[in-house]
């Protein structure tokens, strides 16, 4: 979770995109001219969840810390980004390959591990190794959830959109210090303007 506030907004704060995880402990590292350097004997402990705010080449993370991770082919990172909400019984499982392989029922929340845009524009969301859900009405994405401390009022539409304290709004995309709201149809919200917590799922 990160903490918005005009203080930590003024430092440039970044919002997260993702969380992550290791298997085993992973080593953090600092950038020296550009390189990558191992600190001695400073680790991420395996299997604790963090939230990553920048990803480099694929296979470098910036945690919302500061510290720097990297995947490893002997201790590859589990990146997850959001959550899919099955909202109606019956919703299509595939293969990565395009194969019918079952159906998910209404309720069920699934980690998404990948989103992925086909040649034709579709977006799929991979639940695993080697399945995939396509965007369709019967799913839902939620990347994670914005939790204002202060009330505020912004437009949409050229109508007046309040949102309460401590109140939990769902969001599906973050651009800079943006996000995106999932009630609203392209409407992205510029946080550096509000304070609150910021919680990727």
């Amino acid at each position: 979770m990160v903490l918005l506030t005009r203080k930590s907004v003024n430092e440039n704060i970044r919002l997260p995109i993702a969380r992550i995880s290791f298997k085993l402990d992973a080593s953090v590292f600092k950038k020296v001219n550009d390189e990558l350097e191992r600190i001695p004997n400073t680790y991420i402990t395996r299997n604790t969840i963090h939230d990553v705010i920048q990803i480099i080449h694929n296979n470098v993370f910036v945690l919302s810390t500061g510290e720097i991770v990297q995947d490893f082919p002997n201790n590859r990172a589990t990146l997850t980004y959001g959550k899919l909400i099955i909202k109606d019984d019956g919703v299509k499982v595939f293969s990565v390959n395009g194969i019918y392989l079952r159906k998910v029922m209404k309720g069920q929340m699934l980690s998404v591990y990948e989103i992925i845009e086909t040649e034709n524009g579709m977006l799929l969301y991979k639940i695993n190794d080697r399945e995939v859900i396509a965007v369709n009405p019967n799913v839902e994405f939620i990347m994670g959830y914005f939790k204002p401390s202060k009330p505020f009022t912004a437009v949409y539409n050229g109508k007046p959109l309040k949102l309460n304290v401590n109140e939990k709004y769902a969001f599906k995309a973050v651009s800079g210090m943006s996000i995106a709201l999932n009630d609203q149809e392209n409407f992205w919200i510029d946080l550096s303007a509000y304070e609150g917590d910021i919680e990727i799922v």
